[in-house]
């Protein structure tokens, strides 16, 4: 089980940079969460010595319909939804 009794995460995309697209549509079980300072994300630039979290992902999954978000908090929308898709 992970720290703190996350379980699952799931990928915010925005309309922004994704536009059509935008929404949850991907999420996965954590296997392990980890710590870490942002200068060993070699996936980011211009990293600094501040922490972070690093989640490692058992499998992601494809969901079959997004969850749009619309003017909802998207945290608390999240966790309504995942909790009544189980």
């Amino acid at each position: 089980m992970a720290k703190n009794n996350i379980k699952y995460i799931a990928l915010y995309q925005s309309k922004t940079k994704f536009g059509d697209d935008a929404g949850i549509l991907w999420y996965g079980e954590i296997k392990n969460i980890d710590i870490i300072k942002r200068s060993e994300i070699h996936e980011l630039p211009k990293a600094d010595e501040s922490l972070d979290y690093r989640f490692e992902i058992e499998e992601w999954c494809k969901l079959e319909n997004k969850i749009e978000i619309i003017n909802h908090s998207i945290r608390s929308f999240i966790i309504y939804n995942f909790i009544s898709t189980k």
